[in-house]
């Protein structure tokens, strides 16, 4: 069994802003847990955001419309690679 390390990843770490870095050894467990539920409530109302944007559904439809071009003709070949081995497997190659 490998000993795991009691310490948060650095990568994320590196990411967090000093102040909750700062305050949260002084938190109590009700503090920490209330700043947790403000949290979560602030990316549901950035999604909700990211949701009614015009202007971003616009843009993401564009890729959509963009990729096309390429995603379809990919799908067809993976399909035909499907059909392909499954010929070989029953010929039971």
């Amino acid at each position: 069994m490998s000993e795991e390390k009691n310490e948060f990843p650095t990568k994320w770490l590196n990411k967090l802003p000093e102040s909750i870095k700062d305050s949260v050894g002084s938190m109590s467990d009700d503090e920490i847990k209330e700043r947790l539920i403000d949290i979560e409530k602030a990316i549901s109302q950035f999604e909700k955001d990211m949701e009614k944007d015009e202007k971003l559904a616009a843009a993401k439809q564009l890729v959509k419309e963009m990729k096309e071009a390429y995603t379809i003709p990919i799908k067809e070949h993976q399909i035909m690679i499907k059909f392909l081995v499954w010929n070989l497997e029953q010929r039971g190659q």
